[in-house]
């Protein structure tokens, strides 16, 4: 392969996604299945806000109220399972922090998409 460009322009995003795959694996020890996958849809929530606010794209309504869906599920299986009987395997606070792990994750990831979009957006790469 030829690359028009430092071989180095993949380390960040590397990075970036080791730290995500870090705080996701850490999430995922504190939380149930369930809400680990739910939380996975926020990523297109948080994409969506950092492609708007670093990419300076605009979005459509029926993207905004697709966004708005998700945020209104992720939320419903939040609060139902923060609020189950004690009888659970997980503590609340254990629930909290795993989840604030599994928000951390989605944000890393959705940083990652940003910055590899303007980092090799426009990088040729020839075989």
């Amino acid at each position: 392969l030829k690359i028009r460009s430092s071989p180095f322009v993949f380390v960040i995003p590397a990075i970036l996604e080791a730290l995500r795959s870090i705080f996701f694996l850490i999430s995922i020890s504190y939380v149930p299945a369930s809400v680990s996958n739910m939380m996975g849809a926020l990523i297109v929530v948080v994409t969506t806000f950092l492609v708007w606010a670093f990419l300076r794209k605009s979005f459509y309504r029926q993207h905004l109220l697709g966004i708005a869906l998700i945020v209104v599920g992720v939320s419903l299986v939040v609060v139902a399972v923060t609020t189950q009987s004690s009888s659970q395997a997980y503590s609340t606070g254990e629930l909290l922090f795993g989840i604030g792990m599994m928000c951390t994750s989605v944000f890393i990831q959705s940083a990652q998409y940003i910055v590899e979009e303007k980092l090799l957006g426009n990088l040729y790469i020839t075989a």
